[in-house]
């Protein structure tokens, strides 16, 4: 009668220690199933996470009381989409201070720097007939940077306008020369090479055309009675 007692405790207790390890085991699978699932939620939201705050912080960096006119019109039905083509523009690689302010000042007609328009510039020369017969003229820019200019072929005359255009990021400087050889630097400017002083022009800031684009160049017209200080 005791071993039988014995036997059915030991079986008892067999028992429940299985029952115990069954629950601890169920245990630990019910946590790490739900931690896979947590995982698994926040990665299928995290991309519609990162779309609504860049949409949220678009929408909060609108200017809202600015005209549709007034954002930068690029694109099909581009109209008040304010820093969404900013950013469009920063990838592009433009610079969408510079075409903000362009287009600032050709809506409202403010005189803008040309070298602060984001198409460039055309600088279209003339100069009087004596002066142009010859086979190459050449346009000096005086950088901005003290000691460094840059020297470079004027296109052929048009209508008497000889026409040379630069890139926004080619224009170091606003004032230049026009010579009929290389000009070398003196005390007072540069010459050329018979030693004659050339007259140095700038543009000024002008007032863009309304129906010129940003990417086009802004036309710089100037009109010189002689490419010297002194005419000889």
């Amino acid at each position: 009668m005791a071993q039988a007692s014995r036997l059915c405790f030991f079986c008892a207790s067999v028992n429940t220690h299985r029952r115990d390890a069954c629950a601890t085991g169920s245990g630990d699978i019910s946590l790490g199933v739900k931690k896979k699932n947590i995982l698994l939620t926040i990665w299928l939201a995290l991309p519609i996470t990162i779309v609504s705050l860049l949409m949220v912080w678009i929408f909060y960096s609108l200017d809202k009381d600015r005209l549709m006119d007034d954002a930068v019109p690029y694109g099909a039905g581009a109209g008040d989409t304010g820093n969404a083509n900013a950013i469009g523009e920063w990838l592009a690689g433009n610079d969408a201070d510079a075409i903000s302010l362009a287009v600032k000042a050709r809506r409202e007609g403010l005189a803008i720097d040309p070298r602060d328009w984001p198409g460039g510039v055309e600088i279209r020369v003339q100069i009087p007939e004596g002066e142009s017969d010859t086979p190459r003229l050449l346009l000096t820019l005086i950088h901005d940077e003290i000691g460094r200019y840059t020297t470079s072929g004027l296109g052929d005359s048009t209508d008497g306008w000889f026409v040379k255009r630069f890139d926004q990021e080619q224009l170091k400087g606003s004032r230049f020369v026009i010579s009929r050889s290389f000009p070398s630097r003196s005390t007072d400017g540069f010459v050329d090479d018979t030693g004659d002083q050339l007259r140095v022009v700038s543009f000024e800031p002008q007032i863009p055309d309304p129906n010129l684009q940003t990417s086009e160049p802004m036309v710089v017209e100037i009109r010189m009675g002689s490419v010297y200080e002194d005419p000889p």
